[in-house]
């Protein structure tokens, strides 16, 4: 990755030291209730924090407002009918002239060095920053300490965009230049769900200078009433149809990427009941490909290379359904040599 120049503000000759860039945080609210001002707190103490809250309240029943602490940042925007992040990402962007902007989901908390890490980061001049993520379910129990697996970008071990397309990064891991966010089209707002996948690999193409900081500063709260927990099948749709979009736009080398995620997919829609969408996205996987089927044993990939995914999801079906747990652990000990 390139890197970006440093300027040295101890440095003489490098004259008075310009203005520290501003920062937006941009929040999208849906029914979140009193968990946003948990997630609001979580910020708002925090030395340096952010110039700008923008919180996008997405016609909520429960509106933000009931909710907002008592800041002189924060500033309430609030649309008449349901629009869907990417919709409400696409207006907190538009109606900040911060120098970077960072959106938020109304229910993930912020750790309580997010400022300062992130701030300093900034002084860097990347095109965007990205950080690290940690889960957190029920209870507050930890579920991931580290979500996205960002320790690989930091050492420029993978590509940014197949690392994009192998596991969606969501929006609490970055900080983006405002302009360079608008200059890659935004969010697409066509997609309900799966847009952060989406929108991440577009802008990681577009090979914007990158700072990546392997350690978590917020926490994503997995809750049943969550978006993509809610509605099981419209992630690995959206997905399908970012990658559809996305085979038209990237330069083709990552077509075999775009056709191993488009299998991921499908096999997901298969396992969740959706025949019809998951023939849909392994035809696109053939299409794009052939996958590779990586992660699948060898008598999964030769039916899928023979028939097809979706026959050799049905035969991994049957299997699963015959033989009892227990023995197909011991099959596959036996067959790795374990």
């Amino acid at each position: 990755m390139e890197d970006t120049a440093i300027a040295h503000f101890d440095d003489p000759a490098a004259g008075t030291p310009p203005e520290p860039p501003t920062l937006a945080v941009l929040v999208t609210y849906h029914e979140e209730g009193a968990l946003l001002r948990e997630a609001l707190e979580s910020l708002l103490g925090q030395p340096d924090g952010p110039d700008v809250i923008l919180v996008h309240d997405d016609a909520s029943t429960d509106p933000a407002a009931r909710h907002l602490p008592d800041d002189p940042r924060i500033t309430l925007l609030r649309a008449p009918s349901n629009v869907g992040p990417a919709v409400a990402r696409n207006r907190l962007a538009a109606a900040t002239t911060a120098d970077y902007v960072h959106f938020h989901d109304a229910d993930d908390l912020f750790l309580p060095d997010w400022s300062a890490v992130v701030r300093d980061a900034l002084l860097e001049g990347p095109d965007v920053v990205l950080t690290e993520l940690s889960t957190m379910g029920s209870g507050g129990r930890q579920v991931t300490e580290r979500l996205l697996g960002l320790a690989a970008l930091e050492r420029d071990a993978v590509d940014p965009v197949r690392h994009a397309l192998a596991g969606a990064i969501q929006p609490a891991a970055g900080t983006y230049r405002r302009t360079v966010f608008h200059a890659v089209g935004g969010y697409r707002e066509a997609l309900w769900q799966s847009e952060d996948l989406d929108f991440h690999v577009r802008l990681l193409a577009s090979r914007p200078s990158l700072r990546v900081i392997d350690r978590p500063l917020a926490v994503l709260r997995l809750r049943p009433e969550g978006r993509s927990r809610a509605d099981a099948l419209g992630p690995w749709r959206n997905a399908v149809a970012a990658y559809r979009l996305l085979a038209t736009e990237l330069d083709p080398t990552y077509r075999p990427d775009l056709a191993a995620a488009a299998a991921r997919a499908a096999a997901r829609l298969y396992a969740l009941g959706d025949v019809a969408a998951a023939r849909e996205a392994f035809w696109l996987a053939e299409e794009l490909g052939p996958p590779p089927w990586a992660g699948r044993g060898p008598l999964y990939a030769a039916v899928a290379r023979r028939w097809g995914g979706l026959s050799a999801e049905r035969l991994a079906s049957a299997y699963r359904r015959l033989l009892p747990a227990a023995l197909r652990a011991r099959l596959r000990r036996r067959t790795s040599g374990g």
